[in-house]
Parts: structure tokens; sequence; C-alpha cells
């Protein structure tokens, strides 16, 4: 994901994302949230499709360009390894070229996989068997290696502050925004003195001095008691998160399950992230760690159940940890707050935390979600829009619910208020005030009060149950309601429903509480 939230790059095995789609085979695409459009980037200089599967794409913080592996072997001049390797492709210019190479360009004799990307996508790491990468590769590992895409240059990232090769496998790489630091995991003995535990550890290894340091170990130094894996770095390499086994990193540990844990690399400080807002461990093993580049979140996906309140789905779900403020909140959940229904898995998240995206299988998300696949999900944790208060049922399902199209900037005056789930021609009326309350009301409750409320035009629910009405700010219908930047309005729906399972012959939506901009 790009660091405003506005681009996604994921991979999919589906066929009918883009026109042409005729490869069989699993490409990597570009969505434009802000146009809505999806572009295939699997694609050589002349945009020819490619012939194997393309996967794990790896993302420049402004979206310009994607890094990914293929088993492709048409997508840069040359390729006759018959081996997976790594691409970089320019969005602007739509070039694509090979970055798994030695010195002059020379086509690698291993498996490369698995991309990471720095900041300004310049530099590109990647975990490789080749041993013709760099020169005096003869340990006859997977090594994580390092390739400059302005000069062209490879280097060996897995390797001791001296120099000496690992002893054993290096894989699952992250560069730090700044392309300065390269995190990964290795089960290497030698990369730093006294590693003893033979279990895999992270290591995080500046590029610029050589210097290389482990940090899966507790406050003190001591080494982890079980394997780890899965870095991310923020910003400058200041802090590195990733899961482990081990049960010594902090004092307390006593699930018995993988966790997440942030190091501070200046004070060397570990310290355990995967709990509630209240401390409490999760029952159960948390995942696939990412940290912000600003260092003050961390997503995560983990079963617990007991990391925030009302967590009854029995599923994977993706989590945020504020570092800063000591809480816990679940992201894999509907705008309207409900609850996922399947596995949600791999997040990322953008430089300041606002924007996290995850893949998954639920179908209760979104609306209209019933492809049964897994899909991309996006979650803003800042939206200007929100929403608040119970649902009651109606004559045709659980209750109304409020939506929106458009934005809630002044100047765009776009947004276009509507309800889903109401019954049919039945007439209605969207209102709004400053207040937000729960009050019974009819068959459902009164979300909206204040000194005084503001209505909209009676509109009806129409064939399909969906009533909307345009929401003008530079004329709303009643001049004391005036919506303006940095406002706050609260939203809902009153409709009638004489066949409402209560009686009273009307019903309400749940709440929608909007915050004005420019």
């Amino acid at each position: 994901m790009s660091a405003d939230g506005r681009w996604i790059a994921f991979e999919s095995g589906a066929s009918n994302l883009v026109p042409g789609d005729t490869n069989g085979a699993a490409d990597i695409f570009l969505l434009d949230l802000q146009t809505g459009t999806t572009t295939r980037v699997s694609v050589s200089s002349t945009g020819t499709q490619g012939d194997g599967d393309c996967l794990d794409p790896a993302f420049s913080l402004d979206g310009a360009v994607i890094a990914f592996f293929a088993y492709a072997t048409n997508l840069a001049p040359g390729d006759t390894n018959g081996l997976s390797d790594i691409y970089v492709h320019d969005v602007q210019a739509g070039t694509t070229i090979r970055a798994s190479v030695g010195p002059g360009g020379v086509l690698s004799n291993g498996v490369s996989r698995y991309p990471a990307l720095s900041g300004d996508g310049r530099y590109v790491a990647f975990e490789s068997t080749a041993t013709n990468l760099v020169a005096g590769d003869t340990n006859g590992v997977r090594d994580m290696f390092v390739h400059d895409l302005q000069t062209g240059t490879t280097v060996r990232a897995s390797v001791s502050a001296s120099g000496q090769e690992a002893d054993g496998t290096s894989l699952d790489a992250f560069l730090s925004p700044d392309g300065r630091y390269v995190a990964f995991e290795s089960t290497a003995t030698n990369l730093v003195s006294g590693d003893t535990n033979g279990m895999s550890d992270v290591f995080v290894k500046d590029l610029v001095t050589g210097a290389i340091v482990r940090v899966s170990t507790d406050s003190a130094g001591v080494e982890g008691n079980g394997p780890s894996r899965d870095p991310s770095l923020s910003d400058l390499g200041a802090f590195v998160c990733f899961s482990s086994e081990a049960s010594n990193l902090v004092p307390g540990d006593a699930n018995g399950y993988e966790d997440v844990f942030v190091h501070d690399m200046a004070t060397g400080v570990t310290e355990r992230v995967s709990v509630s807002t209240a401390g409490i461990q999760g029952h159960i093993g948390a995942y696939e760690a990412a940290i912000s580049a600003d260092g003050l979140f961390v997503t995560y996906y983990s079963r617990a159940s007991n990391l925030v309140p009302d967590d009854t789905n029995s599923s994977m779900d993706v989590f945020v940890r504020d570092l800063a403020a000591g809480t816990t909140e679940r992201v894999s959940v509907g705008s309207h707050g409900q609850q996922g229904n399947g596995n949600s898995l791999y997040p990322a998240i953008t430089p300041g935390g606002r924007y996290v995206v995850f893949d998954s299988t639920s179908e209760t998300l979104v609306a209209g979600d019933s492809n049964q696949a897994r899909d991309v999900f996006i979650h803003d944790r800042y939206s200007p829009f929100g929403y608040f208060c119970d649902l009651a049922p109606n004559s045709v399902g659980p209750g109304a619910l409020m939506g929106f199209n458009g934005s809630e900037s002044i100047a765009s005056n776009d947004l276009r208020l509507h309800a889903t789930e109401c019954p049919a021609n039945q007439f209605g009326v969207f209102y709004y005030g400053p207040d937000q309350v729960q009050a019974p009301f009819g068959d459902g409750f009164r979300c909206v009060g204040g000194a005084q409320v503001y209505r909209l035009p009676v509109v009806s629910t129409g064939a399909t149950g969906v009533p909307s009405f345009p929401v003008d700010y530079v004329d709303p219908p009643q001049p004391g309601g005036q919506l303006t930047a940095g406002s706050t309005w609260n939203f809902q729906f009153w409709y009638r429903d004489p066949l409402g399972p209560a009686g009273s012959g009307f019903n309400l939506s749940d709440g929608l509480v909007i915050t004005f901009s420019l």
C-alpha cells in the first residue's frame, strides 16, 4: 500500500480484473482507490502478460515502483534460468526490469523470491539460493541480498560485521523506508557472537556501516528460547517488530504461543504488543506483524478472542496496537463495526497508521461480497465518517443501515446519503443534529439529538428499499443546520414500516457521524 493509502498492490489469480487476462496465472495488480481503476503491472516493458505466476508484491511509499517475484520467463529479455526471479515495475514509465542479477547484470543461477522495497523504490531486498550474485558465495544456503536499482550493484546482507558469510539459511527480508537497514530471519549462528540457541533469530543489518545486531532478545540481551521470524522496520531502523515463539523475551509470557514483539534499537528494550489494552496476553498466537514507518503502530493477525471486547467470530482477525497510547483495536470489521465471518490475514499499514490493508475470506465486511473468494480490504482508522447506535429489526431483516457516497469535503459538495435494508416503497426522512443519543422510539432507537434537529425532504425507499438524498452543503433545506468545514453532524433515517415486528408502524436506521473538511 502506498503511503497515502491511495494505491494498493496485490496478487490475484482472477482473470476478470482487467481485459485480456488470458495467461491462466497469478498476476500483480495495482488498484487506484481514488479513481477505482485496476491495472495489471506484472507485464513486460512492452505490455506482454507473464507466462507464469507473479507473486508477493512490494511497494515504494509513493506507489510509483512495485517489486515482485515471478516464474514467468518473458518479463525481461534473456530470462533463461528457468527459476523464479525478482522484477521491478515502474508504474509511470511502464518498464519492467529484472533485479535478481549479479555483476554486469549476470542472470542468477538460483531461486530468488520475496522482495522488499525501500521507501523511494531505489533498493530491493530479496532472498536467493543463487551463488553468482556476489563474489565468494560458497555457503550453499539461501542468503539475503540487496540490489541498488540506481547503480545496478548487488550486495549480500546476510553476513557478519566482518563480512563472514552465514552458516545458516536467511530469509524474509524487510527494508527500512530509508533503505539503510535490512531486517531478516536467519538460522545462522555466526552473524553475531553468542548465538547459541540453535533457532532462527531476527537480525538487522546496517548497509552503510556493515554492523549487524540480533534483535530477537530480551531487554537485557538474552537470546530467545524459541524461533523468531517475520520482521518489519520503522523509518531509520529505529524500531523492529517481529513474531516469536520464545517465552523469555518479556516477563509473564505464559501463553505458550507465538507473540508479536517490538524492539527499540536505541534502548535495546523489547516489548510484547500482542496484548489487550489492559495488558492481557492473547490466549492463542499472533502472527505476521508490520510496523508503521513512524514506529507508533503495529498491526498483526490473531485468532485470540480476548484482545478486544465482543470478539466472538472464532476467526483470525487483524489488530492494531498503538504503542504510545497502549491500546489495541480490531480493524478487520465492517464500517458499521460488524465482525468478519472468515479469516483476515497478512496486514500492511501506512506510515502514519491511518490505513490498514489485509485480505480476508469474510463476506460480512462490505455489502455485496458474494464471490466466495479471498478479497483485499482497506480499513480507514481515522475516517471522517463513523457509525453509532444500535440497529433494531424491521419487517425485512435485522435493520436499516446508514451509508453514503461522495466525500466530506465542503468544496467537493458531492455527499449523498443512503440507507439500505429498508422495507420497499415506504416514505422516510433523513435528518441530522449535533448530538448522539440512543432512546427507544417506534420499533427502533432515536440516535440523533440536540437542541434542534434538521430534516431533509421526504423520500421514498423505492422498489429496492434503498432511499437516498444528495446533501447540498451550500444551500441546506434549513438555514440553522449549516454544514461547514470543521463541523461534526450526526445523521439518521426515519422510515415507515407498517409490518414492523414491534407494531409501531415506523423504525429508524443506525447513526452516521461525519466531520466535514474544506
